[in-house]
């Protein structure tokens, strides 16, 4: 799935994709229940380690991208409530197969 996804330029320039899990229906609107920050190891199986809701919103500012270099805040109001409703994890991976299949798991 992911090979045949089309790949959007982010304003910083990187190549990345996203993809729908097919438990998801595209078009439908849903509360953020799930975050998952990537961590390439290439000596590590696939693991994923639950992230407080601090650590969650620390990782999100560091690695965002404003075109206005700035965060308001009634935007870090609406982070933080999501991100103590839902769970955050980050994803410890060597192999892609590996990682897509612990994401499958978890959502």
């Amino acid at each position: 799935e992911l090979s045949g996804a089309d790949a959007h330029e982010r304003a910083d320039g990187q190549l990345v994709r996203y993809v729908i899990p097919e438990k998801r229906d595209a078009h439908e609107a849903l509360e953020l229940s799930v975050v998952v920050f990537l961590s390439r190891d290439a000596a590590s199986p696939a693991s994923l380690h639950q992230l407080h809701p601090l650590d969650a919103l620390c990782e999100i500012l560091k690695s965002g991208y404003s075109p206005h270099r700035r965060i308001d805040a009634c935007t870090v109001r609406a982070l933080v409530a999501d991100l103590c409703r839902g769970s955050s994890y980050r994803l410890v991976y060597s192999d892609l197969t590996s990682a897509v299949s612990a994401i499958d798991a978890l959502i």
